[in-house]
């Protein structure tokens, strides 16, 4: 059977059409039943008319070259030759078989009728020129066959062909091959539907699947814009603060960095009008006011009183809830927006304070036409914690200059008045008694006072030095162990480290630790949120955590058990570092032995130390 099949598949190529290869096949197929039937008749005649013998093998090699043909790819011309070649070898036969002037006979005359339909199965409609012509062929034989007849003359009777199982044989053979185009038509119609069906539903699975990737790539799509969109958002926020951070650092007069704040926010926002407050708290904690500083694009009597207490108005009551508040209804009469056109109400108002280690140092008030997003709001409570520290920086540094100042004339008071404690030998002892210990205080007071201008002066400088180095400004990782040290050194404190937040958020890792006394630098330890979550709670809300005694404060009494058993830590200050709008990790410093209480000075300088982690890290996305 394997080579039956083999004999059937001659000439078939794979890059054939389909119905090409049903004809080929065909071809192979009427060859092999007209080799067959010719080598029976070919016995038959041997035995019963030898003469047509040499008709038969003529007929024969007729029959086999259309095999061979197919096998050497000749495919056109096999079903060509297939196609007439019955027609031929029946006429040749016929003639051969009833001489002329003898009736027909009728049975080799139905096989003869038979072959016409052979061009009809071998061909397709497309190939007219092969089907037309080999049909006119076998049209010109089937009715020249008494022309064909007197060509081919016998010596010998041919009665024995009028025999009855001769004449059925004949017939026979005729109806069989008519049979097999039938059925073989039938067949291809079959296979040529199968095929339909099936390309049909691989239409239908592949339309399916383009529709199913579609809707994948349109989701794609969405969530490229959606990512691009926030990508954007974190870029504008990174831009603004650096502009803020900028801003900052190149002024030291309170009222002009006030007016030059609101003025940049006020426009970077794309807003209307804006104020800026800041809290005084020089009365103490029960006389605080709220004073304003600076405002822009707002109208003198919208300001008649620049003094707000807390609770009164919604600058007022923003300061005792410590949180945004966010009005998308102005009221008519709060505030008017006035151009050379008119003015008219804005449609959104945000007031948003300025929070460090949860107390309040400043509030925005910014009036638009056109609504905040969460980003902006955002933006602003983040700008709000670094104007918040340096205007704080710089009220301290007011403060203590005046308290300076104070104290001269004070030294000066003291000495104008020696001349008159000269003139009364009593007085004179008690007051160089109380002189004695007013100037004790007063050398005190000096000496805090010039300890504290010294720290201020030694961080400014160990800033100012950090932001020139090539290593900070190539983006150099070297510059972080730089800054670790430096910051050590400045604050003397027995460690100083950078950790990184995890992708989840779940473990902080040690990017670089300095120990000042061993001069080491170490790194790859990991805390995990699991065994330290109250100190991870600070971490999420981005807190400063300011712990003198780690032991005591909500946020690090766990870290001793957990982490700090085999150290002599016992006072620690944490602040957020931030990159692209968003905290990577924490800057931390660390004091063994004895508790230290951090002041306003040491937070400030590590704040502006971050700064530079912050500087370090974009820098080496850039040169990335």
């Amino acid at each position: 059977m394997n080579g039956i099949s083999k004999l059937f598949k001659l000439g078939i190529k794979d890059e054939m059409e389909s119905s090409l290869k049903y004809k080929v096949k065909l071809t192979n197929i009427m060859a092999s039943i007209f080799v067959v039937v010719i080598i029976a008749y070919s016995i038959i005649s041997s035995i019963i008319f030898l003469p047509i013998l040499p008709f038969c093998l003529a007929g024969f090699i007729g029959y086999a070259s259309v095999l061979v043909l197919n096998r050497y790819g000749a495919t056109n011309m096999s079903r060509y030759l297939i196609s007439i070649l019955p027609s031929i070898v029946i006429a040749v036969l016929h003639s051969a078989i009833v001489p002329e002037g003898k009736a027909f006979n009728i049975e080799i005359y139905i096989f003869s009728f038979a072959t016409l339909v052979l061009p009809l199965a071998v061909f397709s409609l497309s190939e007219k020129v092969s089907l037309i012509s080999a049909f006119l062929i076998n049209l010109a034989i089937f009715f020249g066959v008494d022309t064909i007849n007197g060509w081919i003359e016998l010596s010998e009777t041919t009665d024995i062909f009028d025999v009855t199982w001769v004449r059925y044989s004949i017939l026979i053979g005729a109806a069989s091959i008519a049979s097999v185009i039938v059925i073989f038509l039938q067949y291809l119609n079959s296979q040529f539907s199968n095929e339909m069906n099936s390309l049909l539903a691989k239409y239908d699975e592949e339309s399916k699947i383009a529709k199913e990737k579609e809707q994948e790539t349109a989701k794609y799509l969405q969530e490229l814009e959606r990512s691009q969109a926030e990508e954007k958002k974190r870029n504008w926020a990174t831009h603004g603060l650096a502009e803020i951070g900028a801003l900052l650092r190149k002024s030291d007069n309170l009222q002009g960095l006030c007016d030059e704040i609101i003025s940049f926010t006020v426009n970077y926002l794309k807003a209307n009008q804006g104020a800026l407050f800041l809290v005084n708290r020089e009365g103490g904690d029960d006389d605080v006011t709220i004073e304003l500083k600076s405002k822009y694009a707002y109208s003198r009597k919208k300001f008649e009183d620049n003094v707000i207490l807390p609770g009164q108005g919604l600058v007022g009551q923003v300061y005792l809830e410590k949180s945004s508040l966010i009005l998308k209804e102005v009221p008519q009469d709060y505030v008017r927006i006035t151009s050379g056109l008119g003015e008219a109400t804005p449609s959104c108002l945000v007031v948003v304070p300025m929070v460090v280690n949860e107390e309040i140092h400043g509030i925005f008030e910014i009036a638009s036409f056109n609504e905040f997003e969460d980003h902006e709001i955002k933006f602003l409570e983040n700008i709000g914690e670094n104007i918040a520290t340096s205007l704080n920086s710089i009220l301290v540094n007011d403060k203590t200059k005046r308290l300076l100042e104070e104290s001269q004339e004070y030294t000066e008071q003291l000495q104008s008045s020696e001349e008159e404690m000269r003139q009364n030998l009593e007085e004179m002892q008690a007051i160089q008694e109380n002189q004695s210990r007013l100037q004790n205080e007063v050398a005190e007071k000096q000496a805090q006072l010039t300890e504290k201008i010294n720290r201020i002066d030694r961080f400014n400088f160990v800033l100012d030095s950090l932001r020139t180095m090539a290593e900070i400004t190539n983006g150099d990782m070297d510059g972080l162990k730089l800054i670790m040290e430096e910051i050590a050194k400045a604050m003397k404190v027995n460690t100083c480290s950078f950790w990184n937040y995890s992708p989840g958020g779940s473990v902080i890792k040690c990017e670089n630790m300095y120990d000042l006394v061993a001069d080491e630098h170490e790194s790859g330890e990991e805390w995990k949120r699991s065994a330290v979550p109250n100190f991870f709670k600070a971490l999420d809300a981005d807190k400063v955590i300011m712990a003198g005694d780690i032991t005591n404060h909500e946020n690090t009494f766990e870290l001793p058990e957990k982490y700090l058993s085999g150290t002599s830590i016992v006072s620690i200050l944490s602040v957020p570092v931030y990159v692209g709008g968003s905290a990577i990790g924490i800057l931390k410093v660390g004091q063994e032995d004895d508790n230290r209480n951090w002041n306003q000075e040491e937070l400030t300088f590590m704040k502006s130390a971050a700064d530079l982690i912050t500087i370090l890290y974009q820098n080496r996305k850039k040169v990335a």
